[in-house]
């Protein structure tokens, strides 16, 4: 119980300090260096950084271009990958936002 208050506490001050997330839920593609397109649920964003879910196996520390279904895009890097789920930073300013 104490190691569960510990965790509790620490994610309570991690998430004090983090950049506020948008929830989007919005659909997307990330497109890597050769083109291909790997379709994914762009579930939050925050000022630098997003988090999406895909069925695709994603790399860590590869550099994509992440294109919603309206065509505004972003260059992001993926830093980290657990599951179907991956996170990164945002490298460039939104482009097409509308």
């Amino acid at each position: 119980m104490q190691s569960w208050l510990k965790s509790v506490a620490s994610e309570r001050k991690r998430r004090e300090v983090r950049e506020p997330r948008v929830a989007l839920g919005a659909l997307g593609n990330l497109v890597d260096n050769n083109g291909n397109h790997i379709p994914v649920v762009v579930e939050n964003v925050s000022k630098n950084g997003f988090l999406v879910q895909s069925d695709c196996t994603l790399s860590k520390d590869c550099q994509y271009e992440l294109v919603f279904i309206n065509d505004d895009s972003v260059t992001v890097r993926v830093r980290w990958v657990q599951g179907k789920f991956a996170g990164g930073t945002i490298q460039t300013e939104p482009r097409n936002l509308q």
